[in-house]
């Protein structure tokens, strides 16, 4: 039996660039803590079709690379930053403005991908993102 080669990131087709999204592994503690809930339930609640748009762009936001999201601070996507952003104080991340000029559910599937990868590992061949993959009208 060989083992698949595992991977806790994933690449992807964002925002019209090629990136990398990684939720650091020691950072989960902080980042359940940042989103007042286990990383599990995140993603189980993204698998099952039940996140928000918020939930989406916390998580991209969180491993995003460097200049795309705050992966520092975590999460500036809640409410406060919202109000602080819409009166102008402060500019939007990359991974907002992708999220704001594009269908934000299509990157669910990212979001999930980065979740899994984080917390049980990818297979490498599976931990890719296209945004501009075409869904397949049949399967849905």
């Amino acid at each position: 039996m060989t083992q698949k080669k595992m991977t806790d990131e994933v690449k992807a087709r964002f925002g019209g660039h090629d990136l990398v999204f990684k939720l650091p592994r020691e950072k989960l503690p902080l980042f359940e803590n940042s989103v007042g809930k286990p990383a599990q339930l995140l993603l189980r609640n993204l698998s099952a079709g039940l996140s928000t748009v918020n939930d989406i762009a916390t998580v991209l936001e969180a491993s995003a690379p460097r200049g795309w999201g705050n992966r520092g601070g975590i999460s500036i996507v809640g409410m406060n930053a919202a109000l602080t952003r819409g009166l102008g104080a402060v500019p939007l991340s990359k991974v907002e403005q992708v999220l704001r000029d594009n269908p934000p559910m299509k990157y669910a599937v990212l979001a999930q991908g980065v979740l899994a990868a984080a917390l049980h590992g990818l297979p490498i061949n599976v931990a890719v993102f296209d945004e501009n993959e075409e869904v397949d009208d049949d399967a849905a």
